[in-house]
């Protein structure tokens, strides 16, 4: 993982309850979901329930990620 902290060349690296493989496969598909969302709000078709449900399950996804990565 980055550490500006840490000198050139000299990384801490901490251990994630996930791995970077899997945490790209589920930022790819909420990236995705958000995406089709927003073209689909652009257009003018509403969101209904089960759609903001997943989309606010999306955003607690990727901040989950963020936040053990940045951590």
């Amino acid at each position: 993982a980055w550490d500006e902290g840490a000198e050139r060349g000299k990384t801490r690296h901490k251990r994630l309850s996930f791995s970077p493989r899997a945490a790209l496969e589920v930022l790819r598909a909420d990236a995705l979901h958000c995406a089709v969302a927003a073209c689909n709000l652009a257009q003018g078709k509403p969101l209904n329930e089960g759609d903001r449900q997943s989309l606010l399950q999306a955003a607690s996804r990727i901040d989950l990620i963020a936040e053990e990565i940045v951590a």
